[in-house]
């Protein structure tokens, strides 16, 4: 049997651009960040896949990361 394969060169980013949407909107959110006492939403698997930091941090299974070195500004 013959293997079919279809290409799809906008799919990779719009799933980002979804994901984005999603946190913004405060959907699906599995993690929770405390920056100087201000909640910030993420995604575990966005923040896993682009950092070893995060990979490592999340494969501990922590829900809300509190993080000392990082300042929250407007």
């Amino acid at each position: 049997m013959e293997a079919l394969t279809m290409e799809f060169p906008w799919h990779s980013g719009k799933v980002l651009e979804q994901l984005d949407r999603q946190r913004k909107l405060g959907l699906l959110c599995d993690c929770t960040f405390v920056v100087d006492g201000v909640n910030f939403k993420a995604h575990k698997a966005v923040l896993a896949a682009c950092s070893f930091y995060f990979r490592t941090l999340f494969l501990d299974q922590k829900d809300s990361i509190l993080l000392h070195f990082v300042d929250y500004f407007i």
